[in-house]
């Protein structure tokens, strides 16, 4: 397989759809200049039709609609290629990620209309354009052949590292974006945008003073250091200029075209400012390690919150939230639900593999995780980890409830203080692990509802049946490694089989039943109740299957029919919601 990176055209696919994405950040700031939001009224159709009249606003909203559909079939297509021809997995799952990040925001998008332009759904449309914007220009960057096979930056030595300036003022960008964004809703004054630029105007001037004084050997990142305080300034000129103008003209009935392009502009710039410090940041993490925190280091941190794992924990809020929400759904404090919650599982995933590190040193699925493979300190895993989870915590409990932040809270102490130190003790483990890992949607629930409820405790109950045969065939599948680092999963403690037998059984067989009583309680109507029955019955079908053969391909079968019920069974709730 050849390696994407000496692909040229996977490269010019790449850099072509990032151009494509820019296109489409400003044809979205066409429509917030326009005043064009609600000139469709309907989604995914334009006035029940795939191409309206194109008269008016309508051209703005319409033409963004369009520019997005054509993005989306860019990225799925980049997603596609990376996946078949790319060796680097990171790579691969980066275009998936975008692939993701496209879609989600199509659906923010059509949430937008559908909602009449709620400010907080309109202002994370706008954000996650960015961080798709961002996921696009890493892959034309990534795919290049330079990226691979030019020599690395040399380090300068200098504190604190130039690599962590660049990271603090691509941070510092998106920040912008986001006041900017709260400023175009009228969500947010203009005082904290303005103290933004001026935090950022400092960093650019601080990242060309250190390209200049310490990397002139270095022609790339120098030229692109004065792209940046380049792009910025002009940036600035636009945000002043765009601020006079609307000033000048705020009695006109609609904006004027100099107001338009001003705006636009100004939100164009923007993106640029963001893509010129992402590539600094990128290329300078590719500094040696004694620069201090590289690219390498940041993948590592990421991969200890463990990202697939906490997509199922917020998936599983998130339904939570939506299932006890009652009228208009608060788009606002569900997003702060799912950040206190990320915040919380990703900590938690961190503390349990500084706690397992030597066990997972002796199993070949997890031995190259950072800290067995040596990437990452302990303590460093440690302090993350506990910031992470502390932060969660406390950030659920005041921007949503107490409630959720208690919650959030016994989920992280019971996983970390009875489920982690259990495995090694007691096959009783998957049970102590079962009542945090089915919290999550309890965190949603009260988020929403400010209480517990028996609705609320029939989803805990799904959730927590579907966990065993989930993980015991994860343990059917991995015996030996389990075995080998001493942790007592039931498949290892009982070789012959009946107890994990049993519960197999035992659980699907409850998760069946249970899944039907949303319907009993009036939480979700026929449509589910039927689909969750068929669906339960497939499920059933493979554990016993897997219980009855107990072979490793019947446990990867059982395995993979968990991956489908479960978001299948939240796509019946959340549809027939009644």
């Amino acid at each position: 397989m050849r390696p994407a990176s000496d692909n040229v055209w996977l490269h010019r696919f790449a850099v072509f759809t990032a151009c494509w994405t820019f296109i489409l950040i400003v044809a979205g700031g066409l429509v917030t200049s326009n005043e064009a939001g609600l000139s469709v009224p309907d989604w995914p159709l334009s006035y029940g039709s795939w191409m309206p009249p194109l008269v008016g606003n309508i051209r703005y909203e319409h033409g963004h609609r369009l520019v997005a559909a054509f993005v989306g079939l860019l990225t799925a297509g980049l997603a596609i290629w990376l996946w078949r021809s790319e060796t680097r997995r990171w790579v691969r799952w980066l275009g998936l990620a975008a692939l993701a990040a496209v879609v989600t925001q199509g659906v923010l998008g059509g949430l937008t209309v559908l909602f009449l332009l709620p400010p907080a759904v309109s202002i994370g449309h706008a954000c996650l354009a960015q961080v798709f914007f961002c996921l696009t220009v890493t892959l034309a960057l990534v795919t290049g052949g330079g990226w691979k096979h030019s020599s690395l930056p040399a380090a300068d030595g200098a504190r604190p590292p130039w690599s962590q300036i660049c990271l603090l003022a691509t941070v510092a960008a998106f920040v912008q974006l986001l006041l900017g964004a709260g400023v175009r809703h009228r969500l947010l004054g203009l005082a904290p945008h303005l103290a933004g630029a001026g935090a950022l105007t400092l960093l650019a001037l601080w990242i060309l003073y250190r390209a200049r004084a310490r990397h002139r050997g270095q022609p790339a990142l120098l030229r692109l250091a004065g792209m940046l305080a380049a792009v910025l300034l002009l940036q600035l000129t636009l945000g002043v200029g765009s601020y006079l103008v609307r000033e000048a003209t705020r009695g006109a009935a609609q904006p004027l075209p100099l107001t338009v392009w001003v705006t636009v502009a100004h939100v164009a710039f923007g993106a640029l400012t963001l893509a010129c410090c992402l590539l600094l940041t990128l290329d300078t993490g590719r500094l040696p390690a004694t620069s201090g925190l590289s690219m390498g280091a940041i993948r590592d941190y990421a991969e200890l919150t463990k990202p697939r794992v906490i997509w199922l924990i917020l998936m599983s809020t998130a339904v939570g939230f939506y299932a006890a929400a009652s009228g208009p759904l608060n788009a606002l404090l569900l997003f702060h639900t799912l950040l206190g919650t990320a915040l919380v599982a990703g900590g938690t995933a961190a503390l349990n593999q500084w706690m397992e590190r030597t066990s997972d040193a002796k199993m070949f699925r997890t031995q190259s995780r950072p800290l067995p493979a040596g990437r990452l300190r302990p303590a460093r895993a440690f302090r993350f980890g506990l910031i992470l989870s502390t932060a969660g915590v406390v950030y659920l409990a005041a921007a949503v409830n107490l409630l959720s932040g208690l919650v959030a809270a016994f989920t992280c102490l019971s996983y970390l203080l009875c489920y982690t130190p259990l495995k090694s003790r007691s096959r009783h483990a998957t049970l102590a692990g079962a009542f945090p890992g089915a919290t999550p949607i309890l965190v949603g629930w009260t988020a929403a509802r400010g209480a517990f409820t028996v609705e609320g405790w029939v989803l805990f109950g799904i959730l927590f049946f579907w966990q065993f045969p989930h993980f015991l065939a994860i343990a059917s599948l991995y015996r030996e490694d389990y075995q080998r680092a001493g942790i007592r999963m039931l498949p290892v403690v009982d070789p012959t089989g009946p107890g994990t037998r049993r519960q197999i059984i035992g659980c699907t067989a409850a998760l069946l039943l249970i899944s039907a009583i949303p319907t009993v309680l009036g939480l979700a109507g026929q449509i589910y109740l039927w689909g969750a029955l068929a669906l339960g019955l497939a499920f059933l079908y493979f554990g016993v299957q897997a219980a009855i053969g107990r072979t490793k391909m019947q446990a990867r079968r059982l395995l993979q029919a968990s991956v489908f019920y479960l978001p299948l069974v939240y796509c019946l709730l959340v549809l027939d919601k009644q």
